[in-house]
């Protein structure tokens, strides 16, 4: 097997049944001889075939990361809507596959890459997914004590799609049905089977309270995932985490300007996007 410390990129499948299951691990030319902290990043689209790891709006995030030398960088493709076994469950599922397979893949190599010190941060649809991501780690870690995959220090939602039943009725993408082809049915299918389904994949039904620290991220101007609904989520999580103190408090939002779309955050030369790298670096600072 060739070296892997000189390859920059590395495309690493983590799964078999479909071609779309794999990461993409971008590393420094020149690995450090002390640990990085790790960010995987969960691209968006609305669940669409046709975005993707290499053509989504998140696609300067993993270089510029990198090319800093502060940080590794994993892409995360996964099986979308329109995919075999893609939609709910089988979306949420690749999420905690490509972890774990992450995880065996940093341990075999030996690789400099710590992930204790691991961003999960998601745009979009990714939002969504790396929100119940934390939520399954979380949990299942204080349930029971043990969770075999990597548990975020940090999760970035930008313009996350908090809201599935919301995202029904207020008809959110381009053609209006994003919720319903992700979900595969209305939430009034199925005698009241389907909204069950719909909060399960919900992170304003699923996972608040929140139990890890958790930063979101909107704009004012987007009309994607609109404003008013992340920050009704950050709102509830807030309230629940005053009511809950065994939860965590650390909940914060970053409100762009009003001219702020959906996109401006996860451009690696915008403003907006400097100040989520500022709160990420100010993190990691506190981790030492």
């Amino acid at each position: 097997m060739a070296d892997i410390s000189t390859f920059d990129l590395l495309i690493i499948p983590y799964a078999e049944e479909d071609p779309d299951q794999f990461m993409r691990l971008h590393l420094p030319r020149e690995l450090p001889t002390s640990n990085l902290p790790v960010v995987v990043i969960i691209h968006g689209g609305f669940w669409k075939n046709v975005w993707t790891v290499s053509n989504a709006a998140h696609k300067t995030l993993a270089p510029s990361l990198v090319d800093s030398g502060a940080y590794a960088a994993v892409e995360v493709e996964y099986r979308r809507r329109d995919s075999p076994g893609g939609g709910y469950p089988g979306t949420m599922d690749d999420i905690e596959l490509c972890l774990q397979q992450l995880a065996v893949f940093v341990q075999k190599h030996t690789l400099p890459l710590d992930l204790e010190r691991l961003i999960l941060l998601g745009h979009s649809a990714g939002g969504q997914l790396a929100l119940l991501y934390a939520d399954s780690a979380s949990k299942a870690s204080a349930e029971s004590g043990v969770w075999p995959l990597p548990i975020p220090k940090l999760v970035i939602a930008i313009a996350p799609v908090v809201d599935l039943v919301a995202a029904y009725e207020r008809k959110l993408s381009d053609e209006g049905d994003a919720a319903e082809r992700f979900m595969k049915c209305k939430p009034s299918d199925e005698d009241g089977k389907c909204l069950e389904r719909y909060m399960d994949a919900s992170p304003r039904h699923r996972c608040i309270p929140l139990r890890l620290p958790t930063l979101l991220v909107t704009g004012k101007g987007d009309t994607d995932v609109p404003f008013d609904m992340v920050l009704a989520f950050s709102d509830a999580a807030t309230a629940a985490a005053a009511s809950n103190p065994e939860f965590t408090n650390d909940i914060s939002i970053l409100l762009c300007n009003d001219k702020t779309d959906h996109y401006g955050p996860v451009n690696a030369e915008s403003t907006e996007w400097a100040k989520i790298r500022a709160a990420m670096d100010a993190a990691v600072a506190s981790w030492a």
